[in-house]
């Protein structure tokens, strides 16, 4: 990590959990949330950094591997998080976390499979949103994306539109969803959605659903399982491990890989629930 400021930087590591973001791509589990754990795999000698003005901080650390792991892609990675900053959100106090995290995947030897599936199809045309939104799931054992369309039609079967769909790529034994604007408001009535995609291995997959639009733009959305909201995304470092499974150390020059990630801002409003819930039971 490089610091390019007037001042120290104090900042958090700690290894994570991957998961995938809405739209795929790797994402990273809170540093307290327990995914497919393979963030036990990753240890380093520090858990924080003290990066000077104008200099940059390399970190060394270890990936072990467990003698049972099985074969495909196994994803976690690292996480620096910064000291919680004074904000906003929707007008209550609010404390902003800003935290950049880099992807580590690990591939097992053995048997391969891309198991990427497709779940119901939804429209949520709610407080100004006019977008599908396509359930996926990997049951796979590596890391599978996939491109190809949606398309909207009548119940006769016309056309109203379709569109390209473009899908990153997804955990193994995760799951995600699409999401898909609609070009244009169809209107009131009855649809089909169909959402197509063909996978790395050349396979086409589809899923098709009854879409019912009324007069009142309703959310007929429900997030899909394992989806992250935020489109935090990590770049792969991929190894491959050789027959023994040894672990093996990897030295990071966290300032060349950071530079090219997204940084998240992760707002953990602070409500004062507790202080307005016991004023209001005193007035009580």
């Amino acid at each position: 990590m490089s610091n390019t400021g007037n001042e120290p930087i104090t900042v958090k590591l700690y290894p994570s959990d991957g998961i995938t973001s809405i739209n795929g791509s790797t994402a990273f589990a809170a540093a307290d949330e327990v995914r497919s754990n393979v963030r036990t795999w990753l240890t380093a000698s520090t858990s924080q950094l003290e990066v000077p003005p104008g200099q940059a901080v390399s970190v060394p650390f270890h990936v072990h591997v467990p003698s049972d792991a099985g074969p495909g892609d196994h994803v976690a990675g690292w996480v620096v998080e910064a000291p919680p900053k004074s904000g906003a959100a929707g007008g209550l106090a609010a404390s902003v976390v800003e935290r950049a995290g880099v992807a580590v995947v690990v591939r097992v030897p053995g048997p391969t499979e891309q198991n990427l599936v497709l779940g119901g199809i939804c429209l949520n045309q709610e407080t100004g949103s006019n977008y599908f939104e396509v359930a996926v799931r990997n049951d796979g054992n590596i890391l599978t994306s996939g491109d190809g369309s949606l398309t909207l039609e009548t119940k006769d079967g016309d056309e109203v539109f379709n569109r390209p769909a473009e899908l990153g790529n997804v955990v193994p034994n995760d799951g995600t969803a699409l999401r898909l604007d609609a070009p244009f408001d169809p209107g009131p009535g009855r649809y089909v959605a169909v959402a197509r995609l063909t996978r790395p291995d050349g396979r086409e997959i589809e899923s098709r659903s009854d879409i019912s639009i009324g007069e009142k733009k309703v959310n007929g959305c429900v997030q899909a399982a394992g989806a992250s909201d935020e489109p935090q995304q990590g770049i792969p470092v991929l190894r491959e491990l050789p027959g023994g499974a040894t672990p093996w150390l990897l030295i990071v020059l966290l300032a060349g890989l950071f530079a090219g990630l997204i940084a998240l801002r992760e707002y953990t409003v602070r409500r004062r629930l507790r202080a307005e819930r016991a004023d209001g039971d005193d007035r009580e």
